[in-house]
């Protein structure tokens, strides 16, 4: 090997690097092929605003907020495009939002991601009007005190309920307690009773109802899409990165092992999502290989 010209090295060198490319780039265009996008636009975003948890709220979001422009873009599509990493990781990004009758701009910080690294989960989601899905007797009461898949919770405690943030914080203001509940059915309201667990849940899974986009590509534009999903994965690694050096981030928060890794996949087999993760994987080991 080292009698080689340094070209032929470099080639050899460059294999694995060229095969993980070559990998997520073919996992990134088949999915895009093979199953689309699904998203929640802007539009339908729009309609009943974002839930603001906790560190949604130290940004300055409030539930209700209408996001009008990511990093003054108003063209963004998707909720997806307005939490990507590539905002989260953007240097003086903004959020510009509609809340009632005003007009705010809402900066990202610097040191942002190492706190959306350890509470990605307290940041905003989409408000969801719902109804009763699946009911999980070992979860909660919910079954037991008689109710159904399809039902709508219209009233807990008093208190009218649209969107499922609104019943999930009433429920945490009232753990191993009974809560009242009027439920719209086939055009009737009932009334139940049910005992809220310690955990804050009744023992039912939510049926979001949101008009989910479902687009299809061609062969040729899944080709183009899936590539460019490819590459942003390496270029928001770079900025990442760029991050980590100035000590604008902390790389313990930011780089994850072998056990971080098996969490991301999760406890749960879902196929889009385990192939979008390898995908993700094999091309950031391409990149840090390179």
């Amino acid at each position: 090997f080292s009698a080689k010209p340094a070209w032929q090295r470099l080639i050899v060198m460059l294999g694995g690097i060229i095969v993980n490319v070559i990998t997520g780039i073919f996992i990134f265009v088949t999915m895009t092929y093979v199953i689309g996008e699904y998203y929640i636009s802007k539009e339908e975003l729009n309609k009943d605003g974002i839930v603001a948890y906790s560190l949604g709220k130290e940004l300055g979001f409030e539930t209700g907020d209408k996001i009008l422009a990511v990093n003054g873009n108003e063209d963004f599509k998707s909720f997806r495009d307005a939490v990507s990493p590539d905002v989260i990781l953007s240097d003086d990004g903004t959020y510009t939002v509609e809340r009632g009758n005003e007009i705010l701009t809402l900066k990202i910080p610097s040191d942002f991601l190492d706190k959306y690294s350890d509470r990605k989960a307290e940041f905003i989601s989409y408000r969801r009007r719902f109804e009763i899905g699946e009911l999980n007797a070992e979860k909660g009461d919910a079954a037991n005190a008689g109710l159904k898949v399809g039902d709508r919770i219209i009233e807990t405690n008093g208190q009218k309920v649209e969107f499922f943030d609104e019943f999930s914080k009433i429920l945490s203001e009232n753990k191993s307690s009974n809560v009242s509940l009027k439920v719209l059915r086939d055009n009737q309201t009932l009334d139940f009773n049910v005992k809220v667990n310690e955990s804050g849940t009744i023992g039912f899974y939510v049926k979001p109802i949101l008009n989910e986009t479902h687009e299809r590509f061609t062969f040729g534009e899944s080709v183009s899409k899936g590539t460019t999903k490819a590459f942003d994965i390496v270029w928001v690694n770079l900025k990442a990165f760029k991050k980590m050096f100035t000590g604008q981030v902390s790389a313990s928060k930011s780089i994850s092992g072998p056990i971080g890794i098996a969490r991301i996949f999760g406890d749960t087999f879902s196929c889009s999502k385990f192939w979008n993760i390898t995908g993700l994987l094999s091309m950031v080991l391409a990149f840090m290989n390179l």
